[in-house]
């Protein structure tokens, strides 16, 4: 694997984006992870990546888009370790279900979810991680998702944050 260095972003050639802050620290440079983007990364990015991942404590960007074998597992480690997190992205993740995106209920910064092509998560899921996650403002969801969730439903969660179709 090889990486080129932009600035503040590391390209690794396998798809993957890193956004770090360099910071020094007794004359050495220490890296603080900050966004990290591993979409369309393919399968091989699995539940123990996601996992390791969990224990990158400054992560306030993750897109884990398009990796089908993350599951619960990893949104789970993810919500309990990475309380600094903003942003994440699970788009077309199929393992992950109410279970997992229910872990954020009570996160204290989450205030980006966007679970669209995401089958296993109902309307229900969606509404307790709404009325549980207080900083959370955005949650796109899948258009598909739109016409199982009562209009009631997505007046109330519209009312509490931004809902986006895809």
């Amino acid at each position: 694997m090889s990486w080129e260095n932009h600035g503040e972003r590391v390209m690794g050639n396998n798809g993957g984006v890193w956004k770090h802050r360099p910071q020094r620290e007794k004359g050495k440079q220490i890296y603080f992870l900050e966004e990290l983007n591993l979409a369309e990364c393919g399968p091989k990015v699995t539940d123990t990546a996601g996992v390791a991942i969990s224990a990158i404590r400054t992560l306030k960007r993750l897109d884990f888009s398009w990796l089908i074998n993350i599951s619960d597992i990893t949104l789970l480690a993810i919500a309990q370790n990475c309380r600094n997190l903003v942003a994440i992205d699970v788009t077309g993740c199929e393992l992950i279900t109410g279970s997992g995106i229910r872990s954020f209920s009570n996160h204290s910064s989450l205030e980006v979810l966007v679970l669209a092509s995401c089958y296993n998560v109902c309307g229900e899921d969606v509404e307790q991680t709404v009325l549980e996650c207080q900083s959370l403002r955005c949650v796109g969801l899948d258009r598909g998702l739109r016409m199982w969730m009562p209009m009631s439903m997505q007046e109330n969660l519209s009312r509490i944050c931004r809902l986006e179709w895809r």
